[in-house]
This record gives structure tokens, C-alpha cells and sequence, in this order.
């Protein structure tokens, strides 16, 4: 039957005379045409098959990123993070961790900053990362100067609650969960120090510059006071001004420094150096009491004379949470401010010495 029917549709679509071959070319290319159509369509739907997973993969990447950072951008974002003397040697390259690797744990050469920044690389840790990201952003974008000349308070009351936020969501992760209470309290420096990194150009002296000209220029003017002018006769004649360089040196490092911790450590050491030159200059190598260490102090301020002095010691009072100001760290910086205080408005009735040397 279904070869009667083809004769059929021949006899009536091809002509029996010359027009014959053109109505078998027509058919021809009509399969061929057929076959085209067909294999388009197959090809078709290959090429949307390969499109629609293509998408799907583009919006699942775009739905984890609005909730999980790339590990290529937090990579990025961390390796933005310098240590205090410059680009961090043992950070451990620019490639993301994987999923199942090791919880990272300290080792020698590595620092706690370089600890929490291996693990802040974690998988595990993008929502922490992503935390840091939105804050450090949003801050920046604050006129922190406004805010600081209505309320000097203010933007250091914020980033305390987002260090304290962000602490107790760490001390939960099993990142950090078993760390120890030592260990746990250098992790939280390390994020202190992790987040003034970013925003200390933000914060830094922004309403204290002429406070720092004129206690630098104040400084400068008392040149010449020596040991015998604060009643400090201990060293023999000519040792006093090498004698404390050591010191010095210490506290003009408190400007290398971007978090309010490295400072205040710069001030610790300085005062531990001038403790031990005092214990050695007594015979019985006694530590020296406060009647000692404030004049020496002073010396030693005088002498180092810091740049920005002011807005380092702002910087210091506002942002380093008041519970790490106490014990030997807050009274040492207490001591600082009163040897600030006493160079700020010492006059001759304050020294060993005579109206006319004074002015």
C-alpha cells in the first residue's frame, strides 16, 4: 500500500516530460532541506541543553556569593592586610583553602595575625570574612570627622560593638572554639589589629593636628632640660643624653603602628628599657620608684619628642578598649600622659633652675 502511494504522489508531483529531472532535483533538495531541519533541531537542543546548565551554574554562583564570598576575592581582600613593617613573608599565598583542609594551628615563625589570617581563609569562615567586608566598607564610608567633633565617643563605641559582635561569633566556630583562654585572647588582638589596619587612615588624628603642632613646637622649646633641671643625678657627667637613646628609639615607634595595641606596646617597651637603666645606674640594683621613673620619663619624651604625640595619644585613649588600659599597660600610660602634661605647662618654679636659663 505504502508503495502504490508513493507511485501515486510520483505520477501527480513529477511530469513524465522534460520537466522530470527539475521536479527530482525539487524533491531532493526538499529531503535534504528535511534533514537540515532535523539536524538543526537536534543540534538545537544540544546547544540549549549546554545553555540551561550554563545558567543554572550562573545562578548558583550568584546566589552563594550574595550569602559566600569567592574564595578569590576573600583571598584578595585578606592578602590586603600588611603587617606592621610591611607585606606579611609567612601568609601562605593567594590560593584558597579547600573545604576539608586542616583547622590551621600555630607553628614556629608564624605570628597569631598570620594564624587568624590563614583561618579567616578557611571555607568555613567566609560568613566572618563577609562580616569584615560589609563593616570595614560601611565605615569607610562615614564622615568620621562630623561624627567626631559632635561626639568623640561615637565611632569608637562602634567599632568596639562590631569587635565584640564579631568575637563571640568566632569563640562559637569550630575554628576557634578550642582554643585556649591564652590563645583566644592573641586571636582577639589579632582581629583588633586585623580591622585597624583598614580603617586607621579613616580614624587617625582627624581632628587633632594643631594640638599636635603646638605640643611638638612646646617640646622643641625645652631642648635644654637635662637630668640636673628634674633632680637626677645618678649618671656621671656626659652619660645622660646616650643613656636613654635606647628608650627613645622605643617610643618614636609608636608611629609604625596602626592599631591602638602596637602603640601602647611601643610605650611599654620604652618604659621597661628605662626601668632597667635606672635599676642598673643604682649600686644595689633596686627597680626604681615613681619619683624616678616619671622624671626619667620625661628625658626620654623630650628627647624622642614623637611626631602627631597628640592624636597618637587620642588615638590610644579612645579606641584601646578600657578594659586592656589597666594593670601595668594603663599605668604606664598614665604616666605618659602626666609627663605630656608636665612638658605642656612646666615653668621655672618647676625646675632646678634659675628665671633667666628657663626663658
Amino acid at each position: 500500500r505504502a508503495r502504490a502511494e508513493w507511485g501515486i504522489f510520483q505520477r501527480r508531483a513529477l511530469p513524465t516530460s522534460g520537466s522530470s529531472n527539475l521536479g527530482v532535483r525539487n524533491l531532493t533538495v526538499a529531503r535534504a532541506r528535511a534533514r537540515q531541519a532535523r539536524g538543526d533541531e537536534e543540534a538545537g537542543k544540544v546547544a540549549r541543553t549546554h545553555a540551561q546548565r550554563e545558567l543554572e551554574h550562573a545562578l548558583s554562583q550568584c546566589a552563594a556569593a550574595r550569602v559566600i564570598p569567592s574564595a578569590v576575592r576573600t583571598v584578595r581582600f585578606l592578602n590586603d592586610f600588611l603587617d606592621d613593617g610591611g607585606p606579611l613573608a609567612n601568609f601562605g599565598g593567594a590560593e584558597p583553602l579547600a573545604p576539608d583542609a586542616p583547622i590551621p594551628t600555630h607553628a614556629p615563625g608564624l605570628s597569631w595575625f598570620d594564624i587568624l589570617l590563614e583561618k579567616l581563609k578557611h571555607p568555613t569562615a567566609a560568613e566572618i570574612v563577609t562580616s569584615l567586608q560589609r563593616f570595614v566598607t560601611s565605615f569607610l564610608e562615614l564622615n568620621i570627622t562630623e561624627i567626631s567633633r559632635d561626639d568623640s565617643e561615637k565611632a569608637p563605641a562602634m567599632l568596639h560593638a562590631f569587635l565584640q559582635r564579631t568575637e563571640a561569633q568566632m569563640r562559637e566556630h569550630v575554628l576557634w572554639k578550642n582554643e585556649t583562654p591564652a590563645q583566644w585572647e592573641d586571636t582577639c588582638e589579632a582581629v583588633e589589629r586585623f580591622v585597624f589596619h583598614k580603617v586607621y587612615d579613616h580614624v587617625f588624628g582627624v581632628l587633632e593636628v594643631e594640638q599636635d603642632r603646638a605640643v611638638e613646637e612646646r617640646i622643641k622649646s625645652l631642648a635644654f632640660l637635662n637630668c640636673a633641671h628634674l633632680d637626677i643625678s645618678i649618671f656621671a657627667s656626659g652619660e645622660e643624653q646616650t643613656v636613654w637613646e635606647p628608650a627613645v628609639e622605643a617610643l618614636r615607634r609608636i608611629n609604625t603602628h596602626r592599631c591602638p595595641a602596637g602603640k601602647l606596646d611601643s610605650i611599654v617597651q620604652c618604659s621597661k628599657i628605662i626601668t632597667r637603666v635606672l635599676s642598673a645606674a643604682h649600686r644595689d640594683g633596686a627597680p626604681p620608684g615613681a619619683d624616678d621613673f616619671l622624671p626619667a620619663l620625661i628625658l626620654v619624651l623630650k628627647q624622642a619628642n614623637p611626631s602627631r604625640l597628640h592624636s597618637n595619644l587620642a588615638f590610644i585613649q579612645y579606641y584601646r578598649h578600657s578594659s586592656k588600659l589597666v594593670s601595668e599597660a594603663g599605668y604606664i600610660f598614665t604616666n605618659l600622659l602626666s609627663a605630656v602634661q608636665f612638658l605642656e605647662t612646666v615653668s621655672e618654679t618647676s625646675l632646678t633652675i634659675s628665671v633667666e636659663d628657663f626663658h
